[in-house]
């Protein structure tokens, strides 16, 4: 009995890691441009750095078997807890006028409040791809920093999508959906 439990919950935990981190430069988690750490575990915070400031941080891909609290930041290494949100299977934590979010990150909850845990360290992880407006999705692997931050630049300036198509093109992006 023991082992099938213990099997369930190690099932459980493997779905549970690979939740997606969006960032969005408006205050908003509608569609537009974006940027998306893939596949991200609870010890890791998801930002572009600090020249890279976003309005809103969406969380995907959650169980809904599970209680995850999405945490943002207004420091890029997720030390400095701004605004909260929890549910699934998706959760939207939208800036409006408070400034900005420069990292986002998640933690198991349980059904009390003093049941939430977390590691004050985490690994910091850079979004590996970049989405538009119109669902397209695209790689950023293999790309030098200089190249990253000019991709990144273009996201964040929502609606300058010749600019951001033109990048993508000349750097060979590759789609990846």
């Amino acid at each position: 009995m023991r082992f099938s439990q213990a099997l369930i919950a190690l099932g459980s935990v493997a779905c549970v890691s690979a939740i997606d981190i969006y960032l969005h430069p408006l205050s908003t988690c509608d569609t537009h441009n974006f940027a998306v750490c893939r596949a991200v575990n609870p010890d890791m915070c998801c930002s572009a750095g600090t020249r890279n400031h976003w309005q809103a941080i969406q969380f995907r891909e959650i169980p809904v078997e599970w209680y995850i609290q999405g945490q943002a930041h207004s420091t890029t290494d997720c030390t400095s807890l701004k605004d909260t949100a929890g549910g699934a299977p998706t959760i939207c934590i939208e800036n409006g006028l408070l400034g900005y979010y420069y990292g986002g990150r998640y933690i198991f909850r349980g059904k009390k409040a003093r049941d939430v845990t977390q590691d004050s360290d985490c690994t910091r992880v850079q979004p590996d791809a970049i989405g538009l407006a119109n669902g397209t999705q695209y790689d950023l692997a293999g790309l030098s920093e200089t190249q990253y931050n000019q991709v990144m630049d273009l996201v964040k300036k929502d609606g300058e999508d010749e600019a951001l198509h033109q990048a993508i093109h000349t750097l060979k992006l590759r789609s990846i959906n």
